[in-house]
């Protein structure tokens, strides 16, 4: 559960650091986020000790989550920065 809410937090850091361009870089980011998960596996089965083939879907559950929690950072702080300027508008 903290795994998921660093996740929300790494987001909404991300696209408030990124003005207008809130979802291209949490999609990019969760993507490669995603994408060093599965390399990573994989190059521990090839290189190291075998992996248990259990734990795949286990951790690539767990790692979409993430992602996906990621991308909703995004989402969150898109919103909050439409609101306020349409709050501004109005004014």
């Amino acid at each position: 559960m903290g795994s998921l809410l660093e996740s929300l937090i790494v987001g909404c850091v991300v696209a408030v650091v990124v003005k207008r361009r809130e979802m291209i870089a949490t999609i990019t980011l969760s993507f490669v986020s995603l994408l060093m998960t599965v390399t990573i596996f994989w190059e521990s089965g090839v290189v190291h000790d075998p992996v248990d083939p259990a734990l795949f879907p286990k951790i690539m559950l767990e790692q979409l989550s993430a992602s996906f929690l990621i991308v909703i950072g995004g989402i969150i702080v898109r919103e909050i920065r439409s609101a306020a300027a349409d709050s501004s508008f109005e004014a």
